[in-house]
């Protein structure tokens, strides 16, 4: 009967849980969460001088950036208005920080999905064009191996963290 009785208690908590993931303001917060993580992620990679195998792969591989050219080294060490992490020499698509910056996530049903706002450059190119142009040569926009495991891991906290709580609202 015991074991009767603790499958029946674990049942109710499991169903519990399962009501409350489905409700959409804690979708939403859980998504919001991943997705907020998932745009630190990318820009603290690539700001550090690293991109991704292919950001077309599911499963990409972490890479440093492609070194910069010597000429587009001396371009950079004569640009004005650089971004925070910006360095002449170092490959870390920062020359402005604005690409960087515009990126954000917008929720979906069962997730979110990762976009750089298009926002136009003085210069005339939009951030689409400047991301367009730098993928091809240094792929950057895509969480590799690692980095979709440490948002599994926080997923799976979370819901821990509710499994828990209900537990000791059942006891």
């Amino acid at each position: 009967m015991t074991v009767k009785r603790d499958i029946g208690l674990f049942q109710k908590v499991l169903n519990n849980l399962v009501k409350t993931v489905h409700k959409s303001s804690f979708n939403k917060k859980v998504m919001s969460a991943l997705a907020e993580e998932a745009v630190g992620i990318l820009f603290k990679r690539v700001k550090s001088g690293k991109g991704v195998s292919s950001d077309t792969s599911k499963e990409p591989n972490l890479k440093r950036l492609k070194a910069l050219k010597r000429s587009y080294i001396e371009r950079r060490k004569r640009a004005k208005g650089t971004g925070s992490f910006f360095g002449p020499a170092k490959s870390n698509l920062t020359l402005t920080g604005k690409m960087l910056d515009a990126m954000g996530f917008k929720l979906k049903k069962n997730g979110f999905s990762l976009f750089i706002n298009n926002r136009p450059h003085s210069n005339g190119n939009t951030n689409k064009d400047i991301a367009g142009f730098v993928r091809k040569i240094r792929p950057f926009f895509a969480l590799a191996k690692p980095e979709q495991l440490i948002l599994k891991r926080k997923f799976q906290g979370i819901i821990r963290k509710v499994a828990k709580e209900l537990q000791n609202t059942v006891n």
